[in-house]
């Protein structure tokens, strides 16, 4: 069982410096020197409250993962019961299930050893071999709570490593770029093929997919120890080609109506730029609400000040008061620029942006505007129909 209590301590630490730098947010109203702080004062309440979310984060994170470690310590129970029992069809899978959810290396040794009983000669020693990566690293205190598997691993790689059998995949020298190959659930990529690669005994499927979408599967049986040698075979002949003229059948007095539906397609599609801009919109209304919200709460903070405060002396709720004021002012500021530069943004993305299938006829056109005498500048978009 892993312990989390070092690290609620830290986030109560944390939070508690956070809670005894709060003043610095207002400077001007410190109570105990009165004056500005400094640039590295801020950075240092900054620092702590980054580390506190990162806290915050990763207590939220420890029910989820002690509720996955009592799932894959339930799979693995079971999972051994039925190793026990000689039932290995249903062993393996349960234990490969509790090592993906939680990698143990005890669970992964476990694995080899059923997938070994099961003549998953290739699996189980790729499982034997990532056992024996993980048991390089550890620390002398757990390579001793391993007791002794590793030893174990090493001499059932030696064992089984000469009854692996080998399967050859080769596709033939006209077969058609961009052909797929599959070997039951694993995809093989140009550098996979013609390579002796280890497979558990027993019946494999070997699927190709062509250019054109045609899908071919052949079934493949390997013993013990076999080298066996499969060449695919692919349609090497190259998708039909639209004949010349075949469009010009239609009856002369009728409309085309294929092409419209086309375009409308096309156009109903957006383009990354257009993406982008209703990112930026998404944004531009964030920006504008948050700095809306902040702005009202700093308004309500100035009454407080206009009650509390006389000339320069100002009562602790005052001082308070124009603490927050100032914060929720400069947030208020931020998020505003923030947002209307998204929307400028935004806007201006959507309206330049013109498909490729974009017709002038019955069309709608925008452009955006930009004026400016030197001392004030004006952004619109102007358009027509």
């Amino acid at each position: 069982m892993r312990s989390d209590a070092p690290l609620v301590v830290s986030f109560l630490i944390l939070l508690n410096q956070a809670r005894n730098a709060r003043h610095v947010i207002h400077p001007k109203l410190s109570p105990r020197t009165g004056g500005d702080r400094t640039t590295g004062e801020r950075q240092g309440l900054a620092r702590t409250l980054g580390a506190i979310l990162v806290c915050a984060a990763s207590l939220s994170a420890l029910p989820a993962q002690a509720q996955d470690s009592g799932t894959a310590e339930a799979l693995f129970k079971r999972g051994l019961q039925e190793l026990d029992a000689g039932r290995l069809e249903g062993a393996c899978p349960l234990l490969a299930e509790s090592f993906r959810i939680d990698s143990r290396p005890g669970t992964l040794f476990t694995l080899a050893e059923c997938e070994a009983q099961a003549g998953k000669l290739a699996s189980a020693i790729a499982h034997y071999s990532d056992y024996l990566q993980l048991f390089s690293r550890m620390p002398p205190d757990q390579r001793l709570r391993q007791q002794g598997r590793e030893k174990i691993a090493h001499a059932q790689v030696s064992r089984l490593a000469p009854l692996v059998p080998q399967l050859i995949i080769l596709l033939p020298a006209n077969a058609p770029e961009g052909t797929r190959v599959r070997r039951d659930d694993v995809v093989l990529q140009r550098p996979s093929l013609g390579l002796p690669l280890p497979v558990d005994p027993g019946e494999h499927v070997i699927t190709t997919q062509g250019p054109d979408g045609a899908i071919r599967s052949i079934r493949v049986s390997i013993a013990q120890g076999e080298t066996k040698r499969v060449v695919l075979a692919v349609d090497a002949s190259p998708p039909a080609a639209a004949v010349p003229g075949a469009a010009t059948q239609r009856k002369p007095d009728a409309p085309s109506t294929d092409r419209a539906p086309l375009d409308r397609s096309r156009s109903q599609s957006l383009s990354g730029q257009r993406i982008w801009s209703l990112v930026l919109g998404g944004l531009a209304l964030e920006g504008l609400a948050i700095g809306a919200v902040s702005g009202a709460m700093a308004w309500d903070k100035k009454q407080i000040i206009s009650r509390e405060c006389s000339g320069n002396v100002c009562s602790q709720e005052g001082k308070d008061a124009g603490s927050s004021a100032h914060a929720l002012g400069t947030v208020s500021t931020l998020t505003f620029g923030v947002g209307l530069a998204a929307l400028a943004g935004a806007i201006v993305l959507w309206t330049t942006d013109r498909p490729a299938t974009e017709t002038k006829v019955g069309s709608v056109r925008f452009q955006p505007t930009v004026a400016s005498d030197g001392h004030a500048g004006m952004l619109g978009v102007r358009g027509g129909f």
